[in-house]
């Protein structure tokens, strides 16, 4: 360095203001407030997203954060909560009302369909989702459900759209049976072709169910070419960030809790989240059938059902009983046939087996004493409160259980052929309804 720049160097090279420059201080609340979108306008997202976010290179000693600040995803997803209510809620709209009845006819209405996680890595599909996502507990990638099973139909969904949102790469296939009923990710939902022309027919083998003339449901190719123009342009790159890479302690547990309170604030209170690192109870039931012990599963109760044509056979019922029906001076309703299936059970296992066993005072995880336990309540305990329910047709009893000094709440929300639909349970009564 030579002439005049050369000699002002040569005098200042040792001045600490150029050589270290000016630090100036600045909390994390006024970055924030600097950040704001009312300040950076759609910038803003993109912003907060890489200040709160940590990415670490161990080998090399390198992360990507601002030093000393808070890396908490709450902060980043409180920010965030509109639009991805906005886009998420839209996306599980357009999926789930392809199970309609109208759409499937009665014969599928009726049948299992199983969602299967697999990965896109561009190079075509890779079934390792688990071994991918090992290292966060991840074991299972099926989630299976009936249509017919209204709040099997919305867990599996809004479980669908939660790992879509912050598993990244992930490809899925919704199956019946052999066949295949929807292609997807989260940017768009895929059709044979695109599947065909990626080399993936090759590993999802089975043939497409949306082929048919529309004369016994809606699933023609005209329909399905519909959806996916629907569902495109919902997300883009800049919606979906890889939120794994937060520094939050159980940064799964945290993503699953604050999108089932999404989904019931805005789709409906009672929907759980499948947990793909617990093993579905399923694997707990173990080969159908499953049954619980006989004064549950009453052969005359049965036999009862079916020449009602409520049923067709004893085939996949888990429990049978009568409750105590209400006779009060508030309100009177004779005694009714309460009934559970396989797979209504196993919904409710999956999503409420702590709040049983925690209501009951139970230490078993075995389903069958958590199940002979929700029986015998229904069975021997008075209702203490009915109340209509969000389900069409529905009602909602309400039963006090007290055990070891403690006092909790069972609500058992039943179809009007006294199928049980779901259960919840609360500290508290809630809700006006009729006291009995």
């Amino acid at each position: 360095m030579g002439g005049l720049w050369g000699n002002v160097y040569r005098n200042y090279q040792h001045n600490p203001l150029l050589r270290e420059g000016i630090k100036i201080p600045i909390s994390h609340d006024e970055l924030v407030k600097f950040l704001s979108f009312d300040n950076l306008k759609d910038l803003s997202i993109e912003a907060l997203f890489t200040f709160h976010f940590r990415h670490s290179d161990v080998t090399h000693g390198q992360q990507m954060s601002p030093a000393g600040f808070s890396l908490n995803i709450n902060n980043w997803l409180e920010m965030s909560r509109d639009e991805i209510n906005i886009k998420t809620i839209k996306a599980y709209d357009t999926i789930i009302n392809t199970f309609s009845l109208e759409n499937l006819g009665d014969h599928l209405f009726n049948k299992p369909f199983t969602i299967e996680f697999l990965l896109d890595r561009g190079k075509g599909i890779d079934f390792n989702f688990i071994e991918q996502y090992s290292h966060l507990g991840i074991s299972e990638n099926k989630i299976t459900f009936i249509p017919n099973h209204p709040y099997g139909l919305k867990n599996a969904i809004s479980s669908l759209i939660t790992y879509l949102y912050f598993f990244p790469d992930t490809f899925y296939v919704i199956k019946q049976g052999g066949s295949n009923f929807m292609f997807g990710d989260i940017f768009n939902i895929h059709s044979p072709e695109y599947v065909a022309d990626s080399g993936y027919s090759d590993i999802i083998e089975g043939a497409f169910m949306w082929s048919g003339d529309g004369s016994t449901n809606g699933l023609n190719r005209e329909n399905y070419n519909n959806l996916i123009t629907a569902f495109s342009g919902n997300y883009n790159d800049r919606d979906v960030h890889y939120l794994l890479g937060f520094d939050n302690a159980d940064i799964v547990g945290l993503l699953l809790s604050s999108f089932q309170t999404m989904f019931r604030e805005q789709v409906d209170a009672h929907i759980f989240i499948r947990d793909l690192r617990i093993g579905s109870s399923n694997n707990l039931l173990g080969d159908f059938p499953f049954r619980l012990k006989d004064a549950y599963f009453k052969e005359s109760l049965i036999q009862e059902l079916i020449s009602q044509g409520i049923i067709d056979s004893e085939i996949g019922l888990s429990g049978v009983t009568e409750n105590r029906g209400i006779q009060s001076p508030k309100y009177n309703e004779p005694s009714r046939i309460i009934w559970v299936d396989e797979r209504d059970f196993q919904h409710i296992l999956d999503g409420h087996t702590d709040d049983l066993k925690d209501i009951f005072k139970l230490l078993s995880d075995d389903p069958h004493t958590i199940g002979n336990s929700l029986f015998q309540a229904i069975t021997e305990y008075p209702i203490v409160k009915t109340d209509y329910s969000n389900y069409p047709g529905s009602r909602t009893y309400t039963y006090r259980i007290r055990r070891d000094g403690d006092t909790n709440y069972l609500h058992i929300v039943i179809d009007g052929d006294g199928h049980i639909v779901t259960i919840f349970t609360t500290h508290y009564i809630i809700g006006e309804g009729t006291f009995v």
